[in-house]
């Protein structure tokens, strides 16, 4: 699917019915109130370009469950950014079980293009005990009602949340998967201070997936929704102050670039198969090179650790994600040599 620049306008906890165990989106969306539509109008005549091809988003609540006074309001801030071309389409999110026939005809008469549904886990007790508040079969009969208008859907995913372990994140994957959705955020669940999930953290109720087991976990999630020809948009939390600073996480695999580590993990794999048979010459494209060293030389050094030194060349004539060794060319997504 084609990639257009997101403006996020950040409305936290707007219109979530309850507070979920994990969650804290003033830490999460560095936005500390409610922004105000008509300050936020001005800033977006100032910010946006003149003829925009991307999307306006509203994110940090459920938007499908605010006041219909409140929806009309964003949804005519951004109807006349639409008219006036300074935006091409509204994206919004919201839970799966916020969705009827008739808020999906609205949506899609506003101008929404996309809804991002938070399942985080399509496991009935993984649910309960993150106090989700809907059940597993809530995307289903979501996603079908929002396609039915034209409106292109996105999932969301949380592993490692209190009950879940490797497996139950490959089967909610697998879910997400037969339901074909447009794409894919992954987030690996981290403890966030001043959360529910924080005092089971520290009453030793709930131990968080440790980073290397995250980026393990998230490179066979990758792997699994490429062969599904689903993109995964986003791996991890969005990076900002309150989250690098530590002053915002309590424990859990939380990494400014974690998705690059998920790349350079499938990698480091792809390459650890090619050397085991004795290969040590690989071509690449060059946007590749630092993803295959990893971060702070990480797979370059561990590679030649354990093979040997090995020799790359790159080439802008090779596809991305793509490496070739001796003559044959070899997919990164692939298990096999």
């Amino acid at each position: 699917m084609s990639r257009r620049s997101i403006y996020p306008i950040f409305l936290p906890h707007a219109g979530c019915p309850h507070r979920c165990i994990f969650c804290a989106q003033v830490l999460t969306s560095a936005c500390v109130c409610q922004p105000d539509p008509a300050a936020t109008l001005e800033s977006l005549r100032v910010s946006l370009p003149q003829n925009g091809d991307g999307e306006l988003a509203f994110y940090g609540g459920s938007f499908t469950l605010l006041t219909e006074i409140e929806q009309e309001c964003w949804l005519e801030l951004g109807a006349g950014l639409l008219a006036a071309g300074r935006i091409a389409a509204l994206r919004i999110s919201t839970r799966p079980d916020a969705v009827t026939p008739a808020i999906a005809k609205r949506l899609a008469a506003a101008g929404v293009a996309t809804v991002e549904l938070g399942c985080q886990s399509f496991d009935p007790e993984v649910l309960r005990r993150a106090g989700r508040g809907h059940g597993a079969a809530a995307a289903a009969q979501a996603l079908p009602l929002l396609r039915a208008e034209g409106i292109a859907v996105g999932l969301h995913l949380m592993p490692g949340l209190p009950g879940a372990d490797a497996g139950e994140a490959l089967h909610s994957l697998r879910m997400a998967l037969a339901l074909q959705p447009d794409f894919l955020r992954i987030h690996p669940t981290v403890v966030l201070r001043g959360t529910a999930l924080e005092n089971l953290y520290e009453s030793g109720e709930y131990t968080p997936l440790s980073l290397s087991a995250a980026v393990q976990l998230g490179a066979a999630m990758l792997r699994r929704a490429h062969a599904a020809h689903v993109p995964v948009i986003r791996f991890g939390l969005m990076a900002n102050e309150n989250l690098d600073s530590g002053a915002a996480v309590v424990a859990g695999p939380y990494h400014p670039a974690f998705g690059q580590l998920i790349r350079s993990r499938l990698w480091f794999e792809r390459i650890s198969l090619l050397a085991e048979r004795g290969d040590r010459f690989f071509r690449l494209h060059p946007a590749d090179l630092a993803d295959v060293f990893g971060q702070h030389r990480s797979n370059f050094n561990e590679l030649n650790n354990c093979y040997g030194p090995l020799t790359y060349e790159c080439s802008e004539t090779l596809s991305r994600e793509t490496i070739e060794s001796a003559g044959v060319f070899y997919s990164l997504f692939s298990e096999k040599d």
